[in-house]
């Protein structure tokens, strides 16, 4: 199937619905495509976007948002190893019986519109760093069998802890990580590259992400399994539990999904399935010694126990 390449008219808006506290940080990743999608004749887009930041400040989200928005799904992410080497992406001779297609080869022909994913990327052996540069650059992987795989339309991702937003000046981590980059980076095209601080949350910003995953939640009930629309209403007290548990300064808002399944998710699901919190009902939460309660709406549901064999009505049975 053709890939239907998107306007990018309004990616800023799309990424700052589902990521909070970083307007700048969406202004440049959409700003970056934008460029790199005017530049080509052809109406093909490729970026290089660092994203450099504390851990929970937003990077995965926006990586999952950036997957949705351009290529349909979240799941559009080939999330390569850390340690992973050339020959392992590209294709190496297996025990002298030929070459075998590499990871990243075999995942790009299985979808080449994709975002490709580098955790931690200042631990990234640099031959495949410069391999990623390529890509970039030129538009297209070769494998080691000599096969040329496009990547026209696709955007490479590093993470990286490289310089804290907390100890260093945003003009500061710039000139590092581009120091980084050009050391490591054979063919880096600065019209295709871009560098992205996401700056620590602050209090304001956790509880609007908290608001924003409750909503999330609520998708996932009338989703995946219950079809039930159910809504939420957490008092002080529940939503100070979440933020005190889904939130710290060294790993941000990164538990906060975490707690929110183990919590809320597990303990309302048991309410619908008893009957106690019903379709269209709102389930009120507070928070106690053992953590979120939620207040039962109704009494749970009566199970009628059967002591013996002879207690079933063996009328039932006839019509089968």
């Amino acid at each position: 199937m053709k890939y239907k390449v998107p306007d990018l008219s309004d990616l800023e808006t799309r990424l700052s619905a589902s990521i909070v506290g970083q307007p700048q940080a969406v202004k440049k990743v959409s700003e970056c495509l934008r460029r790199s999608l005017a530049q080509s004749s052809s109406r093909h887009f490729r970026s290089m976007l660092v994203l450099v930041g504390s851990p929970g400040s937003g990077k995965s989200e926006l990586v999952r948002r950036l997957a949705e928005y351009l290529y349909g799904s979240e799941k559009a992410v080939i999330r390569l190893p850390r340690e992973i080497s050339v020959s392992s992406l590209l294709g190496s001779s297996i025990d002298g019986e030929g070459i075998q297609e590499g990871l990243l080869v075999t995942a790009l022909l299985a979808n080449p519109t994709c975002v490709i994913l580098v955790e931690e990327a200042e631990n990234v052996p640099p031959e495949t760093l410069a391999l990623l540069s390529r890509i970039v650059a030129t538009g297209s992987i070769t494998s080691s069998r000599g096969r040329v795989v496009p990547c026209t339309h696709t955007v490479v991702v590093l993470k990286s802890r490289l310089a804290q937003p907390k100890l260093l000046t945003e003009e500061e981590i710039l000139d590092r990580v581009s120091n980084h980059l050009k050391t490591h980076f054979e063919d880096l095209d600065d019209d295709l590259t871009s560098t992205i601080v996401f700056n620590p949350l602050g209090p304001k910003s956790i509880y609007d992400i908290i608001s924003l995953q409750l909503g999330q939640v609520q998708d996932r009930f009338a989703r995946f399994g219950y079809g039930k629309s159910i809504s939420f209403e957490l008092d002080d007290n529940a939503l100070k539990f979440l933020y005190e548990n889904g939130y710290s300064p060294t790993l941000g808002a990164k538990e906060l999904e975490r707690v929110l399944q183990a919590e809320l998710l597990s303990r309302v699901a048991i309410y619908l399935l008893t009957g106690q919190v019903r379709d269209q009902e709102t389930a009120r939460v507070t928070s106690g010694k053992s953590g979120l309660q939620v207040f039962p709406n109704h009494e749970p549901i009566e199970v009628v126990t059967v002591d013996s064999e002879e207690e079933w009505d063996e009328t039932y049975y006839e019509d089968f």
